[in-house]
Parts: structure tokens; sequence; C-alpha cells
């Protein structure tokens, strides 16, 4: 499982920059919150077939000109011409035919502060948001949707956590952070 910390970029705050193509507007406007190769992330993946505010070219017009407050969507139709707009679907659309690429576990990633790798714990949960992990070594991962879920020797447990409080579930909200109590031998909490 990879946890990602994202910004949300709106449209006015966004500079497009000389690339005008297709390619060039996805990469200034689009992929920080749907993925670098469509995969999603913050917002959906636009690989997987599941539109869901509509997969005609009319639809996804609307959404990418209008925009979706709700959803963190922003309204991209002050910043991008009609025939641009047009021409970002077409070529969106083409690009299903993309599949993301894997992180391979094995893999070093340098960065000028410090190295990492990335190991996947767990494929089993559905759009995790955090984790943290309790002295016994167990990870409490957050999804979502509102659920509470404890990984545990390698594998994550069928049942949720109860008596969680419920959330609200809606664009980019719903169960978020998980942390430990720092003194978490006298305050299991």
């Amino acid at each position: 499982m990879v946890l990602m910390v994202a910004t949300v970029a709106f449209a006015q705050d966004q500079p497009l920059g000389n690339d005008r193509s297709p390619a060039g507007i996805y990469a200034a406007s689009c992929a920080s919150c749907h993925g670098a190769n469509f995969q999603g992330g913050q917002a959906g993946s636009l690989v997987d077939g599941q539109w869901k505010y509509g997969a005609d070219e009319a639809s996804i017009i609307a959404n990418i000109k209008v925009g979706t407050p709700t959803m963190g969507m922003p309204a991209y139709g002050q910043t991008l011409s009609d025939g641009e707009i047009k021409s970002l679907v077409s070529w969106l659309k083409q690009q299903k035919r993309i599949e993301p690429k894997k992180a391979d576990d094995s893999e070093v990633v340098k960065t000028k502060l410090l190295s990492y790798r990335i190991e996947t714990v767990t494929d089993e949960v559905k759009t995790p948001w955090a984790i943290d992990w309790l002295p016994d070594g167990r990870g409490l991962i957050t999804e979502k949707a509102g659920r509470l879920r404890i990984l545990q020797d390698g594998k994550l447990l069928p049942q949720a956590v109860e008596g969680t409080p419920k959330v609200a579930v809606e664009g980019q909200s719903g169960l978020l952070d998980v942390a430990v109590d720092p003194d978490y031998a006298n305050q299991p909490w």
C-alpha cells in the first residue's frame, strides 16, 4: 500500500505554460490529481473505464468546463478554450489504452533529502487513506468509506474495527488520518 500526500491545485492558480497541447494541459492541470499515468490518486482513475459523471464526450467536456466543486474538481472554462477542452477529451479517451506503471517493490528511489523503497503491505483495502503502526507491529489503516482496518502478521483482518464514528463520504471527505497515541502503553487509543 502506498500512501501519498498531495495538494489540490485549482485552475486559476495553476499556470499552463507554453505547452497548450492536450498532453501539456494534462501535465499542468490534471496530473497532480488524476496521476501522471492516469491511474488516479486524489481524484479518480481515467483508465479504469469508470466515469462517475458520464463517459460520453459532452458529459466529460461539461465536467472539465464547469467542474464539480463539491468533489474537488475545479472549473477550467475560464482558463481553457472550448477547442482545448475538446482536444483534451479526445486525447484522454485515446489514453484509456495506457496501463499505469506498477511500483517495483525492490526499486530504491533517491531524492535530494532521502531515499526510500515502496513496499506493498496489502492490496485488500478499498481507498486506503492513512496508516499508523501499533507498538506490537499491527497496522491501523483507514479506508475513506469510514472503516478502520487492522493489518496483522501481513494479513488484513476480515472485520473492520467497531465503534468508529460515522463519516461523511463525499468528494475528498471520509475517514482520513489515523494516529496511535504517543503514550499508547498507558492510553491505548
